[in-house]
């Protein structure tokens, strides 16, 4: 988080006192455009209340809450089990999804039962794409390409796992313990690396 600029920067304040509206005038904007710090505070470190900020110019302001949390990263997929692509626990005949990971980072998987359901076990499993991987849904899965998976639980998740990824492309099997349960699913991946995910 970057810290805040001198106080030599400021261009402009309200009075300090005990009132509950404050307000001030800046002083005449450059012509081109440019950008201001608002900073509202209260005397007494902790104190904790609602507030509103209004800005108010011919020239038509616009005014963005800034944060301290990350932007957001994840993808996330819909999709279903169906009677064709519901094989069973860590079976090849489940929904595939390819994780693409841009340069090494830590990497998110999450997988959700989106109806809620628990009536069986559930499990998210990556691989690494088989050697010569040219695209397309896998037809085997061997555990030795087994990279991580989540825990497996009766539960509706969401159930995730997380790893440091080197750069490549993974596929992602969502599965249940039951051959057969159909029902819908999402499956989302976050990184700062920017990794993506598409259904196969």
């Amino acid at each position: 988080m970057a810290e805040l600029p001198p106080k030599s920067s400021v261009v402009a304040q309200t009075k300090f006192g005990q009132a509950s509206v404050v307000n001030c005038k800046f002083p005449k904007a450059a012509p081109s455009k440019q950008s201001y710090l608002i900073l509202p505070c209260l005397q007494q470190a902790g104190t904790e209340t609602q507030f509103q900020v209004r800005v108010s110019s011919a020239a038509i302001p616009t005014l963005t809450a800034l944060t301290g949390e990350v932007p957001s990263t994840a993808h996330a997929c819909t999709g279903n089990w169906t009677p064709a692509l519901s094989g069973g626990y860590q079976k090849v005949e489940n929904p595939q999804y390819l994780l693409t990971v841009p340069t090494k980072g830590m990497i998110k998987v999450s997988l959700a039962r989106t109806d809620g359901a628990k009536d069986t076990g559930m499990i998210g499993s990556v691989y690494s794409s088989p050697p010569g991987y040219g695209g397309g849904r896998v037809t085997a899965l061997s555990s030795g390409n087994l990279v991580t998976k989540t825990g497996f639980k009766i539960s509706a998740g969401p159930l995730e796992t997380e790893w440091v990824a080197d750069a490549g492309t993974y596929v992602v099997v969502p599965s249940l313990q039951k051959k057969g349960t159909c029902g819908p699913f999402e499956v989302s991946v976050d990184g700062e690396v920017g990794p993506t995910l598409a259904p196969l």
